[in-house]
């Protein structure tokens, strides 16, 4: 089976460059912006775990 980024990248390969480079900065930029929501939920559990938690009105 086919994994799916290797799937992703040759439906890349065939489109024209002008294409390729914005949805190339997306998938790049993407992992950044995982490992920054993952940083906040841990934090966010963090605090909770520490009593530091507030209940919405």
């Amino acid at each position: 089976m086919v994994k799916p980024l290797d799937r992703a990248m040759a439906e890349l390969a065939v489109l024209p460059e002008a294409d390729e480079e914005p949805i190339a900065g997306e998938l790049l930029a993407h992992p950044e912006t995982l490992r920054s929501l993952r940083s906040n939920i841990e934090a966010g559990l963090c605090s909770l775990d520490a009593g530091e938690g507030r209940r919405r009105a």
